[in-house]
């Protein structure tokens, strides 16, 4: 992605890598699985951070307009980001949305979580019921709902099968074993406290928002939870008519198109003058 844009518009990038991610991660870490769910959080919160510092660095060297990108969990994080950043920012996240619930308990990902022992956990350790639970915001519903609770369910990977009772769903990454729906909905909630974008700030300004989705993604599935684009009102969407790995392989041009027209929309409405940076 960086090679291309230097050689087509003179522009520079900056690269962050991930904490857990790389060089960066625990020696006992294999690949990028995390060991808990927490680490996704110290992970965002290190990472907001430390795009403060680099935008903050780019800015006083001269350097600008400044875009936030990445692709898939980088997109969100880059997401994170910009909602963090006090002025106006161009924003493209790829193959990402709204928050980690859909991805983590809904798409594909959810088969390579160890449901068992997170229940098993819930179940022992009273705290996560009497003390976490009641601290657990999610903007798109009641944790308490039925309705809404179920609906989420059965659009998920984990949904249950035709014979079984609607209080146990089958997890798929431990054999077939049942597992408590309670579990499952608090970390959904937890997911939603901790990378839903609604419990951010807005982005200064949505306008400059260029967001690049694949219509048939299944590690980012876009059920159960707001729509990015209405999420930020003025943003833009463009789809790719592949998957999520497809997209990623075969339609990084879209993306770097994305990056150009949200430059382009920066330049416009700034009446800046884009030859001289």
């Amino acid at each position: 992605m960086a090679k291309p844009m230097v050689k087509e518009r003179n522009i520079g990038s900056l690269i962050l890598e991930n904490p857990y991610y790389g060089v960066r991660k625990p020696k006992q870490q294999l690949r990028s699985s995390l060991h808990y769910v927490s680490d996704l959080f110290v992970m965002g919160a290190a990472l907001i951070l430390e795009a403060q510092v680099m935008l903050n660095w780019a800015e006083k060297q001269g350097f600008g307009p400044l875009c936030c990108h990445g692709i898939s969990m980088g997109g969100h994080m880059a997401s994170l980001a910009a909602t963090a950043w006090a002025k106006p920012i161009c924003l493209v996240p790829c193959l990402a949305w709204t928050s980690g619930s859909s991805t983590f308990c809904q798409g594909v990902m959810a088969r390579a979580i160890n449901w068992r022992n997170l229940h098993k956990q819930y179940q022992q350790d009273l705290d996560y019921k009497t003390k976490v639970r009641p601290l657990v915001s999610s903007p798109e519903f009641d944790l308490a709902a039925a309705s809404t609770r179920d609906e989420f369910i059965k659009a998920s990977f984990l949904a249950p099968q035709s014979n079984l009772p609607l209080k146990y769903f089958r997890s798929l990454s431990t054999g077939g074993d049942g597992t408590d729906i309670d579990a499952f909905m608090f970390m959904r909630g937890l997911m939603d406290e901790c990378t839903h974008l609604g419990n951010y700030s807005l982005p200064v300004d949505p306008e400059l928002i260029e967001i690049v989705t694949a219509k048939y993604d299944a590690y980012q599935p876009r059920r159960g939870v707001q729509p990015l684009d209405q999420l930020w009102p003025g943003s833009k969407i463009r789809y790719v008519e592949k998957g999520h790995v497809g997209s990623y392989l075969f339609n990084q041009n879209v993306f770097r198109e994305a990056i150009y027209d949200s430059f382009h929309n920066y330049s416009e409405k700034y009446s800046l003058d884009m030859d001289r940076h």
